[in-house]
């Protein structure tokens, strides 16, 4: 049985792409969205003046006003406001005596009106530029989010042609550096595609790390779909730290080894990245720029990042705090859990 009803769905649809988009300010839906809300303003008034004739006359029509200079534009808006005026003055007002008898009272209830609905339509005009401005710079910054995304397509491509024309006699290097750039290709994709599109955390675990061989690492935790606001962060974190096991941890090493685990309970994830066959490390100078980035991205999700140097190389535990509603539960078919690359593993305590 479906959740909603055909005609409540395609007018929820519909409400939800007015506030998101608007009507073109002085077009005739935008005139017709006045006219409907001021017809419904009344009928509220009409039946809260059956429920106490002292309720303010002018009162539902600045929800009226509102609603209408938010979605149709100022010139909708004031429409609006011109036309709830003379229905409340001549249909709730007058009624109750003579002009002569109130004058002063019913040009100062006019006046505030004025005012007021002056007052809310200004606001909601600047409200609707603020968008426009905001809707033209996001397609600005996607604009130019495309263009760089083909241009280190392009330069990617370069980069493999030279290779491939350089170690023409050697196709055992070509094909693992041209496999190397291709994975770089598609942790860029990641990156520019996380804005709108969620991706399962393994997926980017692999991704990201395939660049420096996934043989040489053992994933073990339940797959679950990112969100894709935390996309990024992800990315960011596990290219830093697989960049530093690359240059001085247990990438380095011919025997090195990466063990990642993962684990969540309730708004909690908890990822342990354990290096071993490092050799000897010098902690003194592994304290820089990534650690600050590692801690810096855990905080964005109120987390924290713990990074130990060993001997047998770093070991670090994240924690990271993910609201519920942003966190999906494991991907079916998956079994719970996912276990790749075997051997043996023990986690950082």
């Amino acid at each position: 049985m479906p959740s909603k009803l055909p005609g409540v769905s395609w007018t929820v649809d519909h409400w939800h792409e007015l506030w998101r988009f608007g009507l073109r300010p002085g077009s005739i839906p935008a005139m017709a969205l006045a006219l409907i809300c001021v017809f419904f303003a009344t009928v509220v008034r009409i039946e809260l003046g059956r429920i106490s004739p002292d309720i303010a006359a002018f009162g539902p029509y600045y929800s009226a006003t509102l609603v209408v200079a938010l979605a149709g534009g100022a010139g909708a808006a004031s429409v609006a406001a011109a036309l709830g005026g003379v229905i409340a003055y001549f249909f709730f007002i007058l009624p109750e005596g003579s002009f002569s008898q109130h004058a002063a009272m019913q040009i100062i209830s006019l006046s505030l009106y004025g005012t007021s609905s002056f007052i809310i339509i200004w606001a909601a005009e600047s409200h609707r530029a603020l968008l426009v401005r905001l809707r033209q710079d996001e397609r600005t910054r996607q604009l130019l989010t495309d263009e760089l995304a083909h241009r280190v397509k392009n330069t990617l491509a370069v980069v493999q042609a030279i290779i491939n024309y350089s170690v023409l006699d050697q196709p055992e290097l070509r094909e693992n550096l041209g496999a190397r750039i291709t994975a770089l290709a598609k942790t860029n994709e990641i990156l520019i595609n996380s804005q709108t599109c969620a991706t399962s955390f393994e997926h980017i675990l692999r991704t990201e790390l395939e660049p420096f061989d996934l043989s040489r690492f053992r994933l073990a935790g339940p797959d679950f779909i990112c969100p894709s606001k935390a996309v990024v962060l992800l990315v960011l974190i596990f290219h830093e730290l697989a960049t530093n096991a690359a240059k001085y941890g247990a990438l380095a090493s011919e025997t090195g080894r990466v063990h990642v685990s993962w684990s969540r309970i309730g708004e909690q994830l908890e990822v342990k990245w354990t290096e071993v066959g490092a050799g000897t490390l010098n902690p003194s100078t592994k304290v820089g720029f990534g650690s600050k980035l590692l801690r810096s991205a855990a905080k964005q999700f109120n987390g924290s990042a713990d990074l130990k140097f060993e001997e047998d190389g770093l070991h670090c535990r994240m924690v990271l705090n993910v609201p519920e509603n942003e966190l999906s539960s494991p991907i079916e078919g998956l079994g719970g859990s996912t276990i790749v690359q075997g051997s043996s593993f023990e986690a950082v305590r």
